[in-house]
């Protein structure tokens, strides 16, 4: 302690069996503690009787236990170990960001996307679930009186492992970094990460996002995710199991909560501590993107099979409706079939040779497949045949730069602003790399 910490007290009559208990405020300093110890407190008593001043000290022995340490008798305590403004997962969470600021969203809710990017990137890192022989998580939770140990994030990071709250821990100070905002389900003998997807109940049904695969909790929709299977299993997997346990342990009578990370904070800040630092893994990127494309184009067919079933009915009805062909094409592109959306462009620039619209949206699949320099061609196609879009010049420039036209890309990205100022915030990535 800097200071004593001092407590005031009602009068107690004599001879009371009156139990006050004592709150110690340390400094910053008790976090370097990292295993249990011993200490010796000094208590001092200022007390009045009969009008006098006495005063009455005592030396006792202290147990101060690691940093690590935890007791579940409050579930909401795990959002001490939760970081949402640790400098190193900070500079994690921007470079998962930029990996995947080129990559197509599928049309994915923001969240959602965040959290699929992040779960492949560190289920591609070598993390993987390990039980704690001495404090198996199962065993501790369900007693108020155990200790547990759990990690924060940047030893779960150093370590490559660790139990279902340590994953929990790391998973959703990522998110919680990344802007998402955060929860945990507590289910007896387990716990598992949870993410607000984003939407208000009302606006479910028009997500298309299925009602089966979410959890509709404090006014908002939550997405359960099965945190040890980082490592083994992908995200959507992860998701599917976090879903089906939750609805086994309601229909057991378990009564499932979800403890919402803001809600805790009212009681348990995150922790100060200033971790060592930690080596970022460096895992294979073309297999994250790879693996990503997979997951997101995958989650997007089964959200969107729906409307491409009825665009391709009115497609077959009317052929030569570009409206519909491209319609049909941004869906598969959007999707991750270039092939399909290949198709439907070429033959829709044959019917209508000067569509400004087809000849932008072809373009951009060709980009995805970096074929730069068609994609250049009807790029400018597009600008001569239609009104000279301001997006259309930010999508010439990326496919410019990409071809390595630096200079050309340079050029196109400031008539863009020129045309739309508001471009510059929204591009100030492309600025940079420009």
């Amino acid at each position: 302690m800097h200071e004593p910490t001092e407590q005031k007290m009602k009068s107690l009559p004599s001879y009371s069996n009156t139990t006050i208990p004592l709150r110690a405020v340390f400094n910053e300093s008790i976090l370097q503690v990292t295993e249990q110890k011993t200490v010796q407190a000094r208590l001092r008593l200022t007390y009045q009787h009969e009008g006098q001043s006495e005063i009455v000290e005592k030396t006792v022995s202290v147990t101060v236990q690691s940093r690590n340490a935890i007791k579940w008798k409050d579930k909401r305590r795990l959002a001490a170990f939760i970081e949402p403004r640790n400098s190193q997962i900070i500079d994690y969470t921007k470079a998962i960001d930029g990996l995947f600021r080129d990559q197509p969203t599928y049309d994915l809710p923001t969240n959602v996307a965040t959290a699929l990017q992040t779960f492949t990137v560190l289920t591609n890192g070598g993390y993987t679930y390990s039980v704690d022989p001495q404090t198996d998580f199962s065993v501790v939770s369900r007693d108020p009186s155990m200790l547990d140990y759990c990690q924060y994030p940047e030893q779960t990071i150093r370590r490559k492992a660790g139990d279902c709250d340590d994953l929990v821990t790391l998973y959703l100070s990522m998110l919680a970094n990344a802007g998402v905002s955060t929860g945990y389900v507590d289910i007896p003998g387990h716990v598992m990460s949870a993410f607000d997807a984003g939407l208000s109940p009302d606006d479910l049904d028009g997500s298309a996002l299925s009602r089966d695969d979410v959890v509709v909790d404090q006014d908002k929709v939550w997405i359960p995710v099965e945190t040890t299977l980082l490592g083994t299993e992908s995200f959507l997997t992860a998701w599917e199991k976090g879903i089906e346990r939750y609805r086994k342990e309601q229909k057991e009578g378990n009564l499932p909560q979800i403890i919402s990370i803001s809600k805790a904070r009212s009681v348990y800040e995150p922790s100060s501590i200033q971790p060592d630092t930690f080596q970022v893994p460096e895992p294979d990127t073309s297999a994250i993107l790879a693996e990503y494309e997979d997951q997101a184009s995958t989650l997007y067919a089964r959200r969107n099979e729906a409307q491409r079933q009825r665009l391709n009915k009115q497609l077959a009805a009317d052929p030569e409706n570009a409206y519909v062909r491209n319609r049909l094409g941004i869906l598969y592109t959007r999707g991750g079939q270039y092939q399909e959306a290949n198709a439907l462009y070429e033959k829709g620039l044959e019917l209508t040779p000067n569509n400004a619209l087809l000849l932008n949206n072809y373009a951009n699949v060709l980009y995805h497949q970096e074929r730069y320099e068609k994609a250049i061609d009807l790029y400018k196609r597009s600008l001569t045949r239609g009104e000279e879009d301001p997006q259309v010049y930010i999508n010439l420039c990326k496919a410019q730069l990409a071809a390595g036209r630096a200079t050309e890309a340079s050029s196109s990205f400031q008539t863009a602003i020129q045309k739309d100022p508001s471009l510059s915030d929204t591009y100030s990535y492309l600025q940079k790399q420009l």
